[in-house]
């Protein structure tokens, strides 16, 4: 129950640096990249006793990493972005809700079966998204939709489904499991060395300097970030503990205390329509898990 605690700790505390990122003048790309620097840092640092990386050239499925490491760039700069423009509670919303993606390769490439309760919730999980996305008019007080709104949580709930996807096809068909602690810090370095790449080009294009607070931002958000992988292993590993439970109640514990979380510490103020679509997302996240 600690690790498990401690997963939905961590993985939170990365949607409350991202919306810290506007109040102390964050540079955004600068902070994502001191993130997967202190990440993969940290990775090597825990691991390098038990993890030969010299073998990683001979690997298989090396390119899966560096791909999965653009990914990861492009995805947390839509999330830091949404929950900058959001908020912390309908970002884990929408990032939590990426789940059905995932579920649908699987249905593809697995051979995972659909019923009605699976399909049922991958509907409440689209509804919950839409919901969440509306806003309210100031002065009638009316919900308002637009599509310019829904553009922004639509790319980080297909960004984040996608990694999602990935990952689990890696997992599940190239890599083997004494391999996962060399494929985790492969995945942080080469989301830290595309990250550098694009700073180096914005120096050279916008002289665009490195700024001491963005680094410690990074920092800032590279341990939670680290230690959310981290505690889910520990989390995997405990006995009679099943995947299909824990990843459901790691879902709905994030969604849940992010939404308590930016209610108390940021006053975010959420309309009928976006109350309605967290309740959603948890009722939601529980039947495609369980189903």
């Amino acid at each position: 129950m600690t690790w498990l605690l401690l997963t939905i700790i961590c993985s939170t505390l990365i949607f409350v640096v991202f919306k810290l990122f506007n109040r102390f003048g964050i540079d955004r790309m600068q902070a994502i990249v001191v993130n997967y620097l202190t990440a993969a840092l940290m990775a090597w640092a825990l691991n390098s006793q038990q993890v030969d990386y010299s073998q990683l050239p001979e690997k298989s499925w090396l390119l899966f990493p560096l791909l999965t490491g653009l990914l990861f760039i492009t995805v947390f700069n839509l999330m830091a972005f949404t929950t900058q423009s959001l908020g912390v509670s309908i970002t884990s919303v929408i990032s939590k809700m990426s789940v059905v993606i995932p579920v649908m390769v699987a249905l593809v490439i697995y051979g995972d079966s659909m019923n009605v309760i699976k399909g049922g919730g991958i509907l409440l999980a689209l509804a919950a998204v839409f919901l969440t996305t509306m806003k309210e008019e100031k002065k009638s007080h009316h919900l308002k939709f637009s599509w310019r709104t829904l553009l922004l949580p639509a790319a980080l709930f297909i960004g984040t489904g996608t990694v999602d996807a990935v990952i689990k096809y890696t997992q599940q068909l190239h890599i083997a499991p004494a391999d996962y602690d060399l494929y985790t810090s492969s995945l942080f370095a080469s989301a830290a060395s595309a990250g550098m790449l694009i700073l180096v080009v914005r120096y050279f294009v916008r002289e665009k300097r490195f700024a001491a607070r963005s680094i410690l931002a990074g920092i800032a958000l590279g341990i939670p970030n680290y230690f959310s992988i981290f505690f889910l292993l520990k989390t995997l590993e405990i006995p009679h503990y099943e995947s299909s439970v824990i990843f459901p109640v790691i879902n709905v514990g994030i969604v849940a205390l992010s939404a308590l979380v930016g209610f108390f510490a940021f006053r975010e103020k959420l309309n009928r329509a976006n109350k309605m679509g967290i309740a959603l997302s948890l009722v939601a996240i529980i039947i495609i898990s369980s189903a």
